[in-house]
């Protein structure tokens, strides 16, 4: 269920996370936004994601789901 997801990052990044967990975390909640349909929430959440992490693992996908170049 994407929305119980969005909502479960949401408790985890409020925990103020750093480094693997809130890469993870950020990068979750982006993609469960777009599989609920929050295009705009899930933008925004992989725009924070590259601001935080540009060499992130998940870092090439997020260019890619933002439509960036690599």
């Amino acid at each position: 269920n994407p929305a119980q997801a969005v909502r479960d990052f949401d408790l985890a990044l409020a925990a103020s996370l750093s480094g693997p967990l809130e890469e993870r975390a950020l990068f979750g909640r982006a993609a469960n936004r777009l599989r609920a349909g929050d295009k705009a929430g899930a933008e925004g959440d992989l725009r924070r994601y590259l601001e935080r992490h540009p060499r992130g693992r998940f870092a090439a996908e997020a260019r890619a789901k933002l439509g960036a170049p690599e």
